[in-house]
């Protein structure tokens, strides 16, 4: 019989253990179920030695906290077991190549290592084929000692603030006292691992924390006031698809990687901003820049007319941001631009700020030019051009901002920069945002009247002195108080 043998049994399982030396682990996240819904737990020997691994489906809130124990055969003696704890969204895995320890800031490889350590159970190699990707989990590693008389009990949060820290095991892939390091509470910082304190089994019960990351509230919103509140917390920004983030000739950046990030709230325009606004934005004192009135449809005119209540295009990055700045806002990032339009009111992450179904041309304002591409015209007999702001009924969030699918492409405040890259991989934790000070390009997000569909997650860069007949923007401001 091996040493150290265990076994995990989550609390609500029927089985019951036997009586031997045993701990029980509680496991609960403050991040939000099911934006994170798996739980991987992976148990070492004291020499290191991995021998078991366990994955548990955790998709809804009332699965939490999470309990399993751990026991030692009753041999008289101490043991010491590590404890791996990962928490991580369903579908966020890659393959298993070796314990491949990274930084949050070291870019993506795909390079063959080792392939060690491996899981061996009697003679068997069993090594899961998929681990949970680094930057899209909290990865908690404990040292929990079993002794002949214990029988106590372990209570470990799974911090968002420690979202893509990976826990440091050993220079082998395998955990050591003195060595051995993880996240704790403290973004990008890594403590080293000693025994963990035993609570008496039994203890007070803590109150479960799921969904309390970053989390604010709101006041109520009848739909009148021209903002809507935005609560903070836990977001996704990308979607599932090629590995790659490839550039299409059109400007594209095809479906990125998925980046688990935080949001502190804000509050974002209703609408995206009017011919009407803009104007008496101007009436009251803007001196900035304005929209080009140099294309047909450029939609901005100094005199009131029926074009009032469409949305402003023909306008550059600059003169979009320096109006929000005008209006006590700014751009919003795009980290603030996609929780709402995907992530924001929802359950999960949704590929249209509606829900989970593909548009249908009265959804949204897309795909109405009457150009030389059918592809852009396919909804055109339902009116050629922009239309009012807020026209489209479908277009809306949970929250009730609209026109975030269709209407105008719209500027955000960041530079463009592919997600798979160094700096979008050094990025803080919380409130993201990619600076640079030259002219690089600019991220838009969002469909226009006058392209075609895609899901909210998608990316598109232009110059920033671009100011084409498809982009319009919006503003975001700190959160109400």
């Amino acid at each position: 019989m091996l040493p150290v043998v265990a076994a995990l049994e989550l609390a609500c399982a029927p089985a019951s253990l036997p009586p031997v030396p045993q701990i029980m682990v509680v496991a609960d996240t403050d991040l939000p179920v099911p934006l994170v819904s798996r739980l991987r737990v992976d148990l070492y020997r004291e020499d290191g030695t991995w021998f078991e691994s366990r994955d548990y489906a955790r998709p809804d809130p009332r699965d939490w906290p999470a309990s399993f124990s751990v026991y030692a055969d009753d041999d008289g003696r101490d043991h010491l077991i590590w404890v791996r704890l990962r928490v991580y969204r369903d579908g966020g895995e890659i393959t298993y190549r070796g314990e491949r320890f990274r930084r949050w800031d070291t870019p993506f490889s795909s390079r063959e290592t080792s392939l060690e350590p491996r899981l061996l159970q009697e003679g068997r190699d069993v090594t899961p084929l998929l681990v949970p990707a680094p930057l899209e989990t909290v990865d908690r590693l404990l040292a929990v000692r079993i002794g002949p008389k214990s029988a106590g009990s372990v209570y470990v949060l799974l911090q968002g603030t420690c979202i893509g820290t990976m826990a440091r095991l050993g220079p082998d892939g395998r955990p050591r006292l003195g060595e051995s390091e993880s996240c704790v509470d403290t973004e990008k910082t890594w403590a080293k691992v000693a025994p963990s304190p035993l609570a008496p089994r039994g203890a007070a019960a803590v109150a479960p924390r799921v969904g309390t990351w970053l989390t604010s509230t709101c006041p109520k919103d009848d739909g009148s006031s021209s903002r809507v509140c935005i609560p903070g917390g836990a977001t996704l920004l990308g979607s599932e698809g090629e590995t790659g983030e490839a550039f299409q000739a059109d400007g594209s950046a095809s479906l990125p990687i998925v980046r688990l990030f935080g949001v502190h709230g804000y509050a974002l325009d209703r609408y995206e901003v009017s011919v009407r606004r803009f104007r008496d934005g101007i009436a009251r004192g803007y001196n900035g820049p304005r929209p080009s009135q140099d294309q047909p449809r450029c939609n901005f005119k100094d005199a009131a007319g029926s074009v009032d209540e469409l949305p402003v295009n023909c306008i550059t990055w600059d003169a979009a941001r320096a109006f929000c700045q005008f209006e006590g806002g700014d751009l919003p990032t795009e980290a603030q631009w996609e929780h709402a339009a995907s992530v924001a009111g929802f359950r999960e992450k949704s590929a249209f700020p509606w829900g989970p179904e593909s548009p249908e041309c009265k959804d949204a304002v897309y795909e109405r030019d009457d150009g030389d591409l059918r592809v852009t015209r396919q909804c055109a007999a339902l009116g050629v051009g922009p239309q009012p702001v807020g026209a489209a009924a479908r277009d809306a969030t949970p929250l009730g901002v609209r026109d975030l699918f269709g209407s105008m492409q719209e500027w955000t405040r960041d530079y463009f920069e592919r997600y798979r890259t160094t700096r979008w991989a050094a990025m803080p934790l919380v409130d993201p945002e990619c600076k640079d000070d030259d002219e690089n390009n600019r991220s838009v997000r969002g469909v226009s009247w006058n392209t075609t569909a895609n899901i909210t997650s998608e990316r598109f860069f232009v110059g920033p002195s671009a100011s084409g007949i498809g982009l319009g923007f919006r503003c975001a401001y700190e959160a109400p108080r």
